[in-house]
């Protein structure tokens, strides 16, 4: 071809183009209207100038269709391979008021390696009724192909008509998302009254370094001047409980060139005051923990569940015991986020299958925040769960006692004499073997696991098994 000469759009260059194009706005989340953009028909002229960019709608109603088709084929084979799964699910609405539900698959692989995929991220125009929501679940099971018998949760927030549409819809066991819990649970101290003043004060510093340029440039000065990180403050975001920690640790940090600066620009009212200051310390160090718990629950790679009744202990017991120097605001915060968390995951299938995750992961098996009686039990039912599992034709055979061992010595070759010459072997019995029962190898396998080491907390604990 020559350089005037348009590539046909049938033609395999131009094909591979057209699909890599396509590749680029999925994979980087791109507006088809970027096609039309005059700044990216510039750009791909210069690297080929023979190219016929399609129209956005070629793009729309072929292209990334095609792609998504492409890449269900792969994700497919993964999905139909899985013994079983777990997903999570979230409604949400966009910037433009539409409302959509996404769906993700999570599985262990043969190889114990955790694995997710986004299934859907579709639109839910109907209003989000718990039997709509119930409805999309189900179209997605259908279109994925994948057998509700082999779901063995679903994780999603801890809104009514979720949680309904899981559970007394589908009847499906249903996980509060704890990074969602946990948002709730410092909500709740944050209502406070004093609690809430100080963090209003804050937020309305916060507003007007950043909508005032020259507040920010004399913020910049004073950070110069006074040899402090040039941090930006940041405001908190409503949804996000993280956030609003995130905004009071910033204000302390620039706590001496922000009253440097609001001195210079006549505005002490904004500065908050020593009691609020004081609050806003204590604040954090209650606060500190839960941000912690929050990243460490957000992870991808690697197993939560098991870690939520650990954690939830760590943060009633720990984080949140009232200490004599408390004072009578922080204490009030405590005891009411004490209250909140303490009442999550109380109903009688939740506790078992996080005390069940929470046992078969070897750093947590211990259990030391359940009593005597509460472990007794809990092994009792796990016993049973496993014995559920076990298959009657693998049930091994095992003598009724260790003699076994000598029973398989070979007889001894020293000549016969007194008692042995006038009774051979009349008595010399084997050792009678018998099958185990399925109980008494759960009960076998389980006294192994407990007789292992447990590993440190921060081992991979899909590795380990």
């Amino acid at each position: 071809f020559s350089v005037a000469t348009k590539l046909p759009s049938s033609s395999k260059r131009a094909k591979e183009l057209t699909d890599a194009i396509g590749y680029f706005i999925a994979k980087d989340m791109q507006p088809v209207s970027l096609v039309q953009g005059v700044g990216f028909q510039h750009m791909m002229n210069h690297l080929e100038p023979r190219f016929q960019i399609p129209h956005r709608k070629t793009f729309m109603d072929r292209v990334l269709p095609s792609l998504y088709l492409k890449v269900k084929e792969t994700v497919m084979p993964c999905t139909a391979a899985a013994d079983c799964f777990a997903i999570t699910a979230d409604c949400w609405t966009s910037r433009s008021n539409d409302s959509y539900i996404g769906v993700t698959f999570h599985t262990i692989t043969k190889e114990w390696e955790l694995q997710h995929f986004i299934l859907e991220n579709q639109e839910l125009p109907e209003q989000h009724t718990a039997a709509n929501i119930a409805e999309a679940m189900k179209k997605v099971l259908v279109q994925w192909k994948l057998d509700s018998s082999k779901l063995c949760g679903a994780t999603v927030d801890n809104a009514a008509n979720i949680q309904k549409a899981m559970m007394d819809i589908l009847s499906w066991k249903c996980l509060g998302c704890f990074g969602h819990t946990v948002n709730l649970c410092v909500k709740a101290g944050l209502k406070q009254r004093q609690v809430e003043t100080a963090v209003a004060r804050c937020s309305r510093l916060v507003t007007y370094f950043r909508k005032s340029s020259r507040a920010a440039h004399v913020l910049t000065t004073k950070q110069e001047a006074l040899e402090k990180p040039k941090h930006k403050l940041l405001q908190e975001v409503d949804t996000r409980w993280n956030s609003t920690y995130d905004m009071i640790e910033r204000v302390m940090e620039q706590q001496v060139p922000v009253c440097a600066a609001l001195i210079e620009m006549k505005r002490m009212d904004l500065l908050p005051k020593d009691t609020e200051c004081r609050l806003l310390e204590e604040m954090l160090q209650v606060l500190k923990p839960f941000k912690d718990v929050t990243v460490q629950v957000s992870a991808e790679k690697y197993v939560t569940a098991s870690a939520i009744r650990p954690l939830i202990h760590h943060l009633t017991q720990n984080a949140l015991r009232v200490q004599d120097a408390d004072s009578s605001v922080i204490k009030a915060m405590k005891r009411e986020m004490a209250k909140n968390l303490e009442s999550r995951y109380q109903e009688p299938i939740v506790k078992e299958m996080l005390d069940f995750a929470c046992f078969v992961d070897p750093r947590f098996k211990s259990m030391p925040f359940l009593d005597t009686n509460e472990r007794e039990a809990l092994q009792e039912d796990f016993l049973a769960e496993v014995m559920m599992h076990v298959i009657p034709e693998q049930e091994d055979e095992r003598p009724d006692s260790d003699s076994d061992q000598a029973d398989q010595e070979p007889p001894s070759k020293k000549p016969k004499t007194g008692l042995g010459m006038l009774l051979g072997n009349m008595f010399n019995i084997p050792v009678e073997k018998r099958r185990m029962s399925i109980r008494e190898k759960a009960e076998q396998e389980m006294r192994l696991y407990m007789q292992e080491p447990s590993p440190f907390v921060d081992v991979n604990v899909l590795e380990w098994w």
